[in-house]
């Protein structure tokens, strides 16, 4: 297998405005797809330092400035049969539709389509089964469930918000949810927190530490010991709910998702 990789592994040229300056691309194959591997250069790096992205699903490459192409790409064949292993124990894409299953606030949720005409999409328990009803015509389904659960993430995080803020002595200036890929939150200068949506889909003690940890920016805008010290006053689960982000939020990525590009 390692042989018939290596030998369809090849170069293909990718238009220079479709990669951040500085970045090089190589790709191999996967399955019926390529995986990308991104070559980055860094003046200060000795040797090189290969990483998966999961979030992006891509690989980063990460060489000495003057290191030769060519030995970058040696690398990345000698190490094409592990990326290939790394890539497979992914999550794959939930996409949103009659029957799939997906988490809300920790819990697992049959997605069904009732076929009336009108009405708000619910959540039904019933036998111990978590269903969603979502009400309307099929076609519009993802929109219908993916904009309800923005809104149920809105009322969460204004909620924890508030809380925390109070506790704090400390006011934001607006909070937005969005669909962040790189960050789960962030607070902005001026005092506007946002948050991914997505976080909704996790236990509510994970959606708890990221409005303690962006509150808590609004007193420390950084990461200091002492903001490390407000933040964990306010959510004392801190530590279990990194650590909890670090090994499932690509699976919170992944929902909605009808496919992975390229894979």
């Amino acid at each position: 297998m390692l042989m018939e990789l290596v030998s369809l592994f090849s170069r293909v040229p990718t238009p220079a405005a479709t990669l951040p300056t500085g970045l090089e691309q190589v790709l191999i194959p996967y399955g019926q797809g390529q995986i990308p591997v991104l070559i980055r250069r860094n003046k200060r790096s000795r040797r090189m330092t290969l990483r998966i992205d999961r979030a992006k699903r891509a690989v980063v490459l990460t060489i000495p400035a003057s290191l030769p192409r060519a030995r970058a790409e040696s690398f990345i064949r000698k190490e094409t049969a592990w990326i290939c292993e790394r890539f497979d124990e992914l999550p794959g894409p939930v996409p949103i539709t009659p029957g799939a299953v997906i988490p809300i606030r920790g819990k697992s949720h049959h997605i069904v389509s009732t076929g009336q005409s009108r009405g708000r999409v619910a959540v039904r328990v019933r036998g111990g089964e978590n269903d969603l009803l979502v009400p309307g015509d099929p076609r519009h389904l993802e929109r219908r469930v993916l904009d309800f659960l923005k809104g149920e993430a809105r009322a969460d995080f204004q909620k924890a918000v508030s809380r925390h803020a109070a506790e704090l002595g400390v006011a934001p200036s607006a909070i937005r949810i969005r669909d962040q890929k790189t960050r789960w939150g962030s607070c902005s200068s001026n005092g506007t927190l946002s948050f991914s949506w997505r976080l909704v889909l996790a236990p509510p003690e994970i959606l708890d530490y990221l409005a303690a940890h962006e509150v808590s920016h609004l007193l420390e805008m950084n990461h200091s010991a002492q903001f490390w010290a407000h933040c964990r006053r306010q959510a004392p689960q801190t530590d279990q709910a990194r650590a909890w982000l670090r090994e499932h939020g690509e699976e919170l990525h992944m929902i909605g998702q009808q496919r992975v590009d390229g894979l």
